[in-house]
């Protein structure tokens, strides 16, 4: 752990490890374990391993992150199909942070679907009225205007084995 050494900087105290910077002036950290608040570095990434509704990973993988910064959270994750992996209707999985939002809103979030060799999509997500999880949808662009449809068995392709759900999302925490 490093020390943060005051000297004679005007304003700037410490006290019970927690400092204090007067307004107007900035505190830069150098140290190699970038800032802390309460133990969490500020932006590290945690592993995180969502539930599933309407979607059955089987022994497929899934590999999920996210970071939270103030009440902004970043969530990544890849999710690849085993052969006893089985798309539903409509699927959606958990939020590693709940969200702010009560209503279905889309917030800032890309999703990529891959049929390796064959079809690439790409996608929206949708937090839902609980704010706990996010549907996983597909944009359909053989309308007047484009729209999101919910995945499905066959949406945006027939899902087999080693296709794969690469989603990124920016959402407003609770």
């Amino acid at each position: 752990m490093s020390t943060l050494s005051v000297g004679d900087l005007q304003g700037l105290a410490v006290n019970s490890n927690v400092v204090t910077v007067p307004t107007g002036h900035t505190l830069n950290v150098t140290d190699a374990a970038g800032l802390q608040i309460g133990g969490v570095g500020v932006g590290a990434y945690t592993d995180y391993t969502p539930s599933f509704t309407n979607f059955t990973l089987g022994n497929g993988t899934v590999v999920a992150r996210y970071t939270r910064v103030q009440d902004f959270v970043h969530y990544w994750g890849l999710i690849t199909l085993g052969s006893t992996s089985s798309m539903g209707t409509a699927p959606r999985l958990t939020l590693p942070v709940t969200s702010a939002s009560t209503t279905n809103n889309n917030f800032s979030s890309n999703v990529w679907y891959e049929n390796p060799g064959v079809q690439n999509s790409t996608g929206v997500m949708t937090t839902i009225i609980s704010g706990s999880e996010a549907y996983f949808s597909v944009f359909i662009t053989n309308l007047t205007y484009g729209a999101a449809t919910a995945l499905s068995p066959a949406v945006p392709f027939t899902w087999a084995t080693g296709d794969m759900i690469e989603f990124n999302m920016v959402y407003e925490a609770a």
